[in-house]
């Protein structure tokens, strides 16, 4: 029987034509370098006529469910959103009656895995990662949060601000609060030392979150990899990451099999 192939896939969203070195050296200009994205297109198919939404969320409800922005979400608005006259959908994001990507993977014999934003709604049960067809995920909810204190906007009841990084998997499904950083930890404390006066100072844990998604992308990689060698991979496994690159939002999507062949692609908009 034929093994399946592993399968990458990177979405990169909010994304200029010229934000990569391939298209940078059209222009002349190497402030911008991205070899390994380079390498992709070089040993790849390169689509330079391939269009897709210009924002966030839309381009995640395309991909993830292999249809046009405009027959399910083109609205960019916050999980929170509802609508009360819409029966089928109501709430932001990929309505519960669509079939997603994760979910066709595993009738194929995939196990399915996700890093990074979510943004395709958050509103009930239904529209939670695992109700989509993954195994597991890490990542973030909103549109956004900040890289180092995971804050997102604040509660309307309240003054605290909302922390939106989340760990989904076989033993937990709630707040990735052992991913938490110090207090004092922000883009211009990246090495804090936390500790009040007549305390103990420590050095505070303070990790850029693309480090923490890059991470969990490769932890899923080399434990599939062991379960290999070991013999224990009874199935295909399917990881799909979403992780966010300084200022704009990267979706990558790896799917891993006992196969060693691999495919890969990328997409910009």
């Amino acid at each position: 029987k034929p093994l399946k192939p592993n399968i990458v896939y990177i979405l990169v969203d909010d994304w200029g034509w010229a934000d990569v070195g391939y298209h940078r050296a059209q222009i002349n200009a190497s402030e911008i370098q991205t070899p390994n994205i380079d390498r992709l297109v070089k040993e790849g198919v390169e689509l330079d006529r391939f269009y897709a939404h210009k924002i966030c969320s839309p381009s995640r409800c395309a991909i993830q469910t292999g249809r046009h922005p405009i027959h399910v979400n083109v609205q960019n608005v916050v999980p929170e959103c509802s609508n009360p006259k819409d029966t089928v959908a109501g709430y932001q994001g990929i309505p519960p009656n669509m079939t997603g990507i994760a979910s066709v993977l595993k009738r194929g014999g995939y196990s399915t895995h996700m890093v990074g934003k979510w943004d395709v709604g958050m509103a009930t049960q239904d529209h939670h990662p695992k109700a989509r067809g993954y195994d597991s995920w890490l990542g973030y909810w909103h549109h956004s949060n900040d890289y180092w204190t995971h804050e997102e906007g604040k509660c309307k009841l309240g003054t605290e601000p909302m922390r939106d990084l989340w760990r989904y998997n076989a033993t937990h499904d709630g707040p990735a609060f052992d991913l938490a950083n110090g207090k004092h930890c922000s883009q211009n404390n990246q090495s804090p030392k936390g500790g009040g006066e007549g305390e103990d100072i420590e050095e505070e844990r303070c990790v850029y979150e693309e480090q923490v998604f890059r991470d969990e992308a490769i932890n899923i990689v080399r434990r599939h990899a062991r379960q290999q060698r070991r013999g224990e991979a009874e199935r295909p496994r399917k990881e799909r990451f979403m992780a966010p690159k300084s200022d704009i939002n990267a979706d990558t999507t790896t799917t891993t099999s006992s196969s060693s062949s691999s495919s890969s692609s990328s997409s910009s908009s």
